[in-house]
């Protein structure tokens, strides 16, 4: 689960600061 939110983060261009949520 948290891989693809940091995948989505990523092609946001956010950042894994962001991947809290």
């Amino acid at each position: 689960f948290l891989d693809a939110i940091d995948k989505h983060c990523v092609a946001q261009g956010i950042g894994p600061e962001r991947r809290s949520g």
